[in-house]
């Protein structure tokens, strides 16, 4: 299936890096990817689920793609692995592109986002996690300007933070009204 545009494929395009083209191909591939975490023993998994792929161009649910997500939890669940999904990890719809999470429309729509998740996947997830990393989403988005989308604003670093935080206070509430429990995947680094 042709992916979605994401921030970071216009990040990567304007600052002449890699770009993420096809990645590991798992949307073809998740069946032996599912093989080899069963041979590895593997028990609990952290994945990730892409708003830029539940949302359609119309702004509704994306069928097809819940569809395939719902395939692909659902033969890791029924070989007993635990399902950690990640809600949000730097993806976002290209329509972001210029202002990442300060976009004025970004907060409804990974809203919305979460709420189709937990309408359509949530008795295959076993914790769910809003943000991958949220420093590399404040930090080195708006103050380093090494991701997407690329600033280097001491301002808008601070707004992004506490953006986030904001938005990761509802989508705590959003989860708990399914009685999921909640993970963190944060970075750490010693710094002088």
């Amino acid at each position: 299936e042709n992916a979605p545009k994401t921030i970071w494929d216009n990040f990567a395009k304007k600052q002449k890096i890699d770009e993420p083209l096809n990645g590991s191909f798992k949307y073809l591939n998740y069946k032996q990817d599912a093989k080899l975490l069963i041979q590895l023993g593997i028990k609990a998994y952290r994945t990730s689920i892409s708003m830029s792929r539940t949302i359609d161009k119309n702004g509704q649910a994306n069928k097809k793609a819940i569809q395939w997500y719902r395939r692909y939890l659902k033969l890791l669940k029924n070989q007993g692995i635990q399902i950690h999904l990640c809600l949000y990890h730097w993806e976002a719809p290209e329509q972001f592109s210029q202002n990442g999470i300060l976009d004025k429309n970004f907060a409804d729509y990974f809203l919305k986002h979460v709420k189709i998740v937990l309408e359509n996947l949530s008795d295959l997830v076993d914790y769910y996690i809003p943000f991958n990393e949220s420093w590399c989403i404040c930090y080195l988005s708006y103050f380093v300007g090494i991701h997407a989308p690329g600033y280097k604003n001491i301002n808008k670093f601070f707004l992004a933070y506490f953006a986030l935080l904001d938005l990761q206070t509802k989508t705590i509430q959003l989860v708990q009204t399914k009685n999921k429990k909640i993970g963190l995947v944060n970075i750490h680094f010693p710094t002088y």
